[in-house]
Order: structure tokens, then C-alpha cells, then sequence
């Protein structure tokens, strides 16, 4: 039995009208479990009746099981459909990671055919490398490249890599080839500074020796180095440079660089000009038909310093040139590397 309401009394009137509405509505509350506790307690039954004449069976259940069997099989059809979306899902991404781990295959298929093909060319290189030391006159490629070909791979999975990608990641070995490639490609970069540093220095020195023909356009040698009769009188004498025929005015270029130290006439030579070049190297052209350049000029390689001429002791229009190495005239001949 349910307690009869009573009326309790607040100072407040705001009080006493929140409890009056609780209590009545404890008192539905109650009414209402009640009534529910007795619903679900109440019992059905379930009678199996065979065909035959056998016994008939029949069991009692009650509402609040029949409630959680509905329950449960509500649950179960819930989870079941969740379960069958998730699988369904699970194929989707298997299907999408099988896609990316064919085009993943592809790529690297890709990346070893293009470092096999980089390797190669990197082989080629190499071989440049030992033409170009050799080209300058180095005999033992090794003694000037002392880490060409040396050292070994130090190239090593690092915990960090396993604890992203997984303990058994290990690293292909295109990628320890590339990685022993660029170690080889910064020795060889370093290495090849030496050789333009070399070549920059070897230009230098060819800007100050005396390597070009000195008449622009042509001309032949008609007398060359060393004793030979006089022209004039027949005797055996020593010729101290060549003769370079070639038509009258052609221009006569410096065969280096360096500083005009004589500009004038100069006995059986007629007009001349001598050169001071570094290195201890000189040179003289006489029989020039007019000078371009004053003692004192500082002249460069290739320029033009006076042109083909028959003045002094000549027998007809051409250049004698002479190479001076310190105070003795040496055979221009092996110097005159270029001919324009």
C-alpha cells in the first residue's frame, strides 16, 4: 500500500509548490512500476501440439523474457549488419591497397631500370674522368683522384626507419648502389675541380707561350731552323728563325702574350718587333712592312702588331719569326701548335 500524501509546509511558497509536484509525481512513478512489475511477471503460454497422438507439449515464459529475447535478438541483428559493413569496407580497402601495391611494383620496376641506366652512365663517366687525367699528362689516375673507387657502403636501417615501416623493412639494394653513386659522384665532382683548377693554370701558361702561327690566313715555311747557305753569298750560316712567305700586308699576330720591348729597324732584319713573354720566352718579327705597336705596349694573344713586309735583307715578301727561350733562339717549329 502506498503511503496516503502528506502535505509538508515550507517557509517558502516556491518550496512548498516543488515538493507538492514531486510528490505527486513520485506517486505516478510508483503507480506506474507497479503496473509494469506485474505486466512483465505475467506469464504466457506456449502449447506444442503434434500430428500424432503424442504428448503435447507446453512451457510458460514471461513477458519480460519474451522482451529480452526480442532485445537480444535486436542486438544481435544490429551488430550482425554493423559487422557486414565493416567487412564489406575491409574488401574495399583490400582491393584499393592491392591497386596501390600493384602501381607501388610498377614504380619501382621503374626506379631500378632508370639507377641501372644512371650506374651505367656514371660507369662512362668514369671512364672520362681517366681520358681527361690522361689528357693532361697524368700517368697514375689514382695518385691524382685519391678517393676514386675507394671506401665501402656504410648504409644501415636505423630504428627510426623500423619502428615506421616495421622491423623486418630492409633496404633495397638499388637505393645502397644510388647511395654509394652519390658518394662517388662528390669525389669525383671534387676531384674534377683539381683538373680545371690544372687546366685553368695550364691556359695561363699557354696564353704566355708561344704557340700560334703568327700570319693571319696562311703562309708556308720556305727556310726553317738551323744552318743553310746565304741567300746572298752562298756561305753555310746559321738561320736563327724561320721564313713564313705570304702575300704583302697580310697581318703578323702576337704568338702570346706579354710587353713589346723593341719597335723599329733593326740593321738586316729591317723593321722589327720584339716581345717579352713570360717564362723566360721572346719573340722577334722582322722584315715587317709597318709596325701597330710602340715599346712598352702590352699586347695579347692573337693580336694584330704589324703586317708582311720585304724591308731589310730580303729577298722577297715574308715574315721571319724568331723564338728566344732566355738569351738563344730556339726552333719556333715545335711551337706552332695553331695555324689561323
Amino acid at each position: 500500500m502506498y503511503t496516503p500524501y502528506r502535505k509538508k509546509k515550507f517557509k517558502s511558497p516556491l518550496m512548498n509548490r516543488m515538493h507538492e509536484h514531486y510528490m505527486r509525481f513520485n506517486k505516478k512513478f510508483k503507480a506506474w512500476w507497479k503496473k509494469f512489475m506485474e505486466k512483465g511477471h505475467e506469464r504466457l503460454t506456449l502449447m506444442l501440439i503434434p500430428h500424432s497422438e503424442k504428448r503435447i507439449f507446453n512451457f510458460q515464459i514471461s513477458n519480460f523474457t519474451i522482451s529480452f529475447i526480442v532485445i537480444l535478438l535486436v542486438v544481435v541483428v544490429f551488430f550482425s549488419i554493423l559487422s557486414l559493413n565493416d567487412h564489406e569496407t575491409s574488401q574495399s580497402q583490400i582491393s584499393k591497397l592491392s591497386a596501390l601495391s600493384k602501381s607501388r611494383e610498377g614504380q619501382i620496376d621503374a626506379f631500378r631500370t632508370r639507377s641501372n641506366y644512371t650506374l651505367k652512365n656514371f660507369s662512362r663517366f668514369e671512364q672520362q674522368i681517366e681520358r681527361l687525367a690522361s689528357s693532361v699528362g697524368v700517368e697514375n689516375v689514382k695518385a691524382v683522384f685519391p678517393f676514386y673507387g675507394q671506401g665501402g657502403l656504410d648504409y644501415t636501417v636505423t630504428p627510426e626507419m623500423q619502428k615506421k615501416y616495421g622491423r623486418d623493412f630492409t633496404l633495397p639494394d638499388e637505393i645502397k648502389e644510388l647511395d654509394n653513386l652519390n658518394r662517388n659522384v662528390a669525389r669525383s665532382t671534387e676531384q674534377l675541380k683539381r683538373v680545371n683548377a690544372f687546366i685553368d693554370n695550364l691556359k695561363q701558361v699557354m696564353n704566355y707561350t708561344p704557340s700560334l702561327w703568327p700570319v693571319a690566313g696562311g703562309g708556308f715555311i720556305t727556310s726553317g731552323f738551323g744552318s743553310r747557305p746565304s741567300p746572298f753569298t752562298g756561305i753555310p750560316m746559321m738561320h736563327t728563325g724561320i721564313d713564313i712567305a705570304w702575300w704583302p700586308g697580310s697581318p703578323i699576330k702576337s704568338t702570346a702574350a706579354g710587353t713589346v720591348t723593341y719597335a723599329g729597324f733593326m740593321g738586316g732584319y729591317g723593321l722589327a718587333v720584339r716581345i717579352s713573354h713570360k717564362y723566360g720566352f721572346s719573340t722577334l718579327y722582322a722584315h715587317m712592312q709597318n709596325a701597330r705597336v710602340n715599346v712598352g705596349d702590352t699586347v695579347q694573344k692573337g693580336q694584330i702588331i704589324g703586317s708582311v713586309g720585304n724591308t731589310g735583307l730580303a729577298t722577297g715578301y715574308h715574315l721571319h719569326y724568331e723564338v728566344i727561350l732566355g738569351d738563344t733562339q730556339i726552333n719556333p717549329e715545335p711551337y706552332l701548335t695553331s695555324k689561323f
